[in-house]
């Protein structure tokens, strides 16, 4: 389990992750989860694993414009274009079911979203656990 939570920092209340995104990893099943390498447009050859609802709403998109997303810490914005490899933010705007939902078959895991410094004080714990009884 202690491993499993590392891939939803993403999900904790002050991260960078569009709310529409934190909502989709909560409510998704490992099995809604698959490897493909659909979102590949600026990341040739490299298989990832998302959510499937995300591939299916970029195949079935019309255009090739989804949206708008952040292209730099400056706030730079550019044209979000459809399966293109790129995290979607807080100020990702468009049609966000169209890009690409980044989840591991973990995403069951996660009960609850709770702050990051929360979730790093738990996984501690469970650690600190896991090596007491590993002596």
């Amino acid at each position: 389990m202690i491993w499993s939570r590392f891939h939803y920092f993403s999900g904790a209340p002050g991260s960078e992750a569009h709310p529409q995104y934190q909502k989709a990893l909560f409510y998704a099943e490992p099995e809604d989860t698959i490897v493909t390498e659909v979102f590949s447009e600026n990341w040739p050859n490299a298989p990832h694993r998302v959510l499937r609802s995300s591939v299916e709403a970029a195949q079935a998109f019309k255009g090739e414009i989804v949206g708008q997303r952040r292209l730099n810490a400056s706030g730079e914005m550019a044209p979000a274009k459809r399966f293109e490899s790129f995290v979607v933010t807080r100020d990702t705007t468009g049609t966000l079911e169209a890009m690409p939902h980044w989840a591991g078959e973990s995403v069951a895991s996660v009960k609850k979203i709770q702050p990051a410094a929360e979730l790093i004080n738990e996984l501690v714990s469970e650690a600190e656990i896991l090596l007491h009884h590993w002596k």
